[in-house]
């Protein structure tokens, strides 16, 4: 599982804890961290997407 999916799936566990969350305060923080999950996410997905661009502009060049 890619990292940006193993994030999303730990973001989605939070939310679904939040709902059955017993107080506010812990429904904020299972939010928070799902929120926090979600970013990493984007970031590892942004990463990936960047280095597999890398990765394919590298490839051009030793083709010419």
């Amino acid at each position: 599982m890619s990292m940006g999916k193993e994030c999303r799936k730990n973001a989605n566990a939070c939310m679904e804890l939040a709902k059955t969350a017993k107080s506010e305060t812990e429904r904020e923080v299972l939010s928070d961290f799902a929120r926090s999950w979600l970013q990493a996410a984007v970031n590892a997905e942004t990463r990936t997407n960047v280095n597999s661009e890398q990765t394919n502009l590298d490839r051009e060049k030793s083709e010419l």
